[in-house]
């Protein structure tokens, strides 16, 4: 028979090493590498997946690619084409294959130890989450009120997936995006799936709340005698951590210091870890680089800038919980010019929304939505002034490469230029020297001097102060 030829695990191996070569790593991470071989019988590979989610997901998007590969594999051996089965580990194909095999199944539950015992599938036990600062998680948090676009696909994707198999799927999960964007609903979204499902604790908390924690833990060490065990049992002994905002950890050494062990302890145990940030682990400046490594061992996945059709998406669905409509059309408006963040669009809407409530007789038109919203698009769309872009600004005026002005070049075609940009830094933004230092890879003395420098030639000089006027306008638009 063929299937006592074949040795499954071997050709899962060759599978996975082509379809490695052929897809990204992120599809191949949420998609390909969590799925399990089980058995070859009557023409069908049997694999297991982690979630239903998963197996909907990965037959609808891979199904037939990956069969194609099979059949390739295959096709010295038979003539006959292979299909794929995708199964979790409730369907019936699975459980009468482990039945009448006797094999072991294979888990993809949260585990307290390497021996494998299953988390509890459960009734609600609301007493088990930590609720000091998890602040719940209510039913406005889940993934069903999170409108997936093309900004968030992945994300959610590998939150579900988190959600469903705690502990196994992605350890740790690391979450990126700018303010606004829908990091800390997700990462609800995650705790109530988790809570409704296993009977296990959970804590939300940011990690200013570590810092305030470890604060008081130091203070209270000489006058409480359990401080230090009710801190180790508030972040040790959870089954699901959830840390928002890991940015605020930069430069807190003794917090990182305590965070690095608590995040150690729970990843031994198989404890599910997830953490949000506004930026990649590896451009957080100041971070240990071991906290680095370990929030790069899992999967990491960030959140963009909502398109139009996406935050046309969230507000129609905002409204379904409104006792009043609005018109399309005055959706489509605050879509299209409310760019920045989820948070600015819906409070826009919450503007919008108020108006019509209050003036009951007012008719609520797109040129009335306009003047509602006026001040409002003009603090939102007022352009961001960064180190970055007053870098790429002074680049293009003085008609050098931006990666001149962190160069060691001390000609003055560049070190000029380069001087008025830290001066611009330091004036338009505040920045401490710190900063500016890191942004042009300078010490703080050389940033010390090229600020006093022009501050100094601005009173002397006339051309250099209409170039310093001249790229003020251009970075403030």
């Amino acid at each position: 028979m063929l299937e006592n030829e074949i040795d499954v695990k071997s050709l899962w191996l060759q599978i996975c090493n082509i379809l490695k070569s052929k897809l990204n790593d992120f599809r191949y991470a949420a998609w390909i590498e969590v799925l399990k071989p089980v058995c070859y019988f009557e023409n069908t590979l049997m694999v297991l997946c982690p979630s239903e989610f998963i197996k909907t997901s990965v037959n609808t998007t891979f199904k037939a690619y990956i069969e194609d590969v099979i059949n390739t594999i295959l096709s010295d051996i038979t003539d006959k084409k292979t299909i794929l089965l995708v199964v979790t580990s409730t369907d019936k194909e699975y459980l009468d294959y482990m039945n009448n095999s006797g094999v072991g199944q294979v888990s993809f539950i949260c585990n307290d130890s390497k021996e494998n015992k299953t988390t509890t599938k459960k009734k609600k036990l609301k007493n088990k989450i930590v609720d000091d600062d998890s602040m719940s998680f209510p039913d406005r948090y889940t993934f069903d009120n999170f409108v997936t676009g093309g900004n968030s696909e992945f994300a959610v994707a590998a939150s579900r997936a988190v959600a469903e198999n705690p502990g196994l799927s992605y350890n740790p999960l690391f979450i990126y995006g700018n303010p606004g964007l829908g990091k800390t609903h997700l990462m609800k979204a995650i705790g109530h799936e988790i809570n409704k499902n296993f009977d296990c604790k959970i804590l939300y908390t940011t990690s200013e709340n570590l810092l305030t924690d470890l604060v008081n833990l130091i203070q209270k060490k000489g006058i409480d005698p359990n401080i230090n065990s009710k801190f180790i049992a508030k972040y040790r002994s959870v089954d699901v951590l959830l840390i928002d905002d890991i940015q605020f950890m930069v430069g807190k050494d003794r917090t990182q210091e305590e965070f690095f062990h608590i995040f150690n302890e729970l990843y031994s145990k198989n404890k599910q870890i997830v953490i949000s940030s506004d930026r990649p682990a590896n451009d957080l400046k100041n971070l240990e680089e071991r906290l680095k490594s370990r929030f790069n061992m899992g999967l990491t996945v960030d959140i963009q800038f909502p398109d139009f059709e996406t935050r046309l998406a969230i507000l129609q669905n905002k409204m379904k919980l409104e006792s009043i409509e609005l018109t399309n059309e005055i959706l489509e408006f605050i879509a299209m010019n409310i760019k920045t963040n989820i948070r600015d669009l819906e409070g826009a809407l919450i503007n919008v929304l108020a108006h019509y409530k209050l003036k009951k007789n007012a008719p609520m038109t797109v040129d009335y939505v306009k003047t509602i919203l006026c001040k409002k698009l003009n603090e939102i769309n007022k352009k961001e002034i960064t180190i970055d872009l007053i870098k790429e600004t002074v680049a293009k005026y003085f008609k050098i490469n931006i990666s001149d002005l962190s160069s060691k070049n001390r000609s003055s075609s560049i070190s000029y230029p380069r001087q008025v940009a830290m001066y611009l830094c330091r004036n338009m933004l505040d920045c401490a020297l710190g900063n500016i230092g890191d942004a042009f890879e300078k010490d703080h003395t050389t940033i010390m001097h090229g600020v006093k420098q022009i501050d100094k030639k601005i009173k002397t000089s006339d051309s250099i102060k209409k170039d310093v006027d001249t790229l003020k306008k251009l970075i403030e638009g």
